[in-house]
């Protein structure tokens, strides 16, 4: 009966291993080939921010969207992927209230990671109707909000 008792726990142990195995080759296999899982590169430095600051704008209900096109850069291997920024002021409500509508945002981000276009930089400037604002409605805003920079980008260049 001791046999027996020893002999289990390795078993448990290895099936365990087995399937994290198994779990993370569908995990890598799955976001290299889903076409939502692009990825976006986070805009870190205050000039970044100022930089889109000079960019075009739109504004809706919970936040507003700036869009301007990447500096070029000089070193061959940077990546000319979206970069996106997240940013609320101080007066909207307390920081654990500005932490969730941060968070809203990168996961509305997250969805509508497929609108965002490589060479542009996009800073997402919170409101306190971030908040209220079902997610769904949310998402749709963003959508139609980054459609719009689009094409107010065109007409801009056109002009």
């Amino acid at each position: 009966m001791g046999f027996v008792l020893a002999w289990q726990p390795k078993m448990v142990v290895k099936s365990l291993v087995l399937v994290a195995l198994v779990a993370a080759s569908v995990f890598l296999l799955k976001s290299k080939t889903d076409p939502l899982s692009k990825k976006l590169r986070h805009l870190t430095k205050r000039a970044q921010f100022l930089n889109a600051k000079n960019g075009i704008r739109t504004r809706g209900n919970s936040f507003a969207l700036q869009m301007v096109r990447q500096k070029a850069a000089l070193d061959m291997a940077f990546e000319h992927k979206a970069g996106i920024g997240y940013t609320i002021t101080k007066k909207t409500g307390n920081s654990p209230q500005r932490n969730r509508i941060k968070r809203r945002l990168r996961a509305a981000s997250d969805i509508c990671s497929h609108l965002f276009k490589s060479q542009y930089d996009y800073v997402l400037i919170g409101r306190t109707n971030a908040l209220t604002t079902p997610f769904n409605i949310l998402v749709d805003e963003l959508e139609k909000a980054i459609l719009t920079l689009h094409k107010q980008k065109h007409i801009n260049k056109s002009s």
